[in-house]
């Protein structure tokens, strides 16, 4: 059986907004663009290293997704979460909310999804959206 090689490539943007009661609130965005390479069926999922975004002094984002191609003709998977941490630092461990993320793609096909992520603990109110971007091409190499 003769599988092809996938390449995924993507773009992940975030904006978030640090919720300054009673002052201003700190607004903040970013764009990464992602790849996974060389990805074949049956192949063990490869992970990209994660989508890291601090703004605020205390609000950070982490977008964590695995790559796995799922059927011998080339449909993909991805398959990961999105997490909001608000704290007294961008570094801190004080998961506000997180949402996990199983997107399926098709040969040749962006696939858009967005992740709107909001604390709602005490002196809640930050918030992050997160908009996705992916396309499953072959492998170049592979035609």
């Amino acid at each position: 059986m003769m599988t092809t090689v996938r390449n995924i490539y993507g773009n992940v943007a975030i904006q978030g907004v640090d919720d300054e009661w009673p002052g201003p609130d700190v607004t903040a965005r970013n764009a990464w663009d992602v790849s996974w390479t060389g990805l074949e069926y049956l192949d063990p999922p490869l992970s990209m290293n994660p989508v890291v975004f601090k703004w605020g002094g205390e609000c950070r984002v982490e977008v964590n997704l695995d790559a796995t191609v799922i059927t011998d003709s080339g449909t993909a998977e991805l398959r990961g979460a999105a997490r909001l941490y608000e704290g007294d630092s961008e570094d801190t461990s004080d998961l506000e909310e997180e949402e996990p993320i199983v997107l399926t793609l098709l040969k040749g096909r962006p696939t858009q999804h967005t992740v709107q992520l909001e604390s709602q603990g005490i002196g809640g109110g930050d918030r992050a959206t997160i908009n996705m971007t992916f396309t499953n091409m072959q492998d170049e190499s592979d035609e």
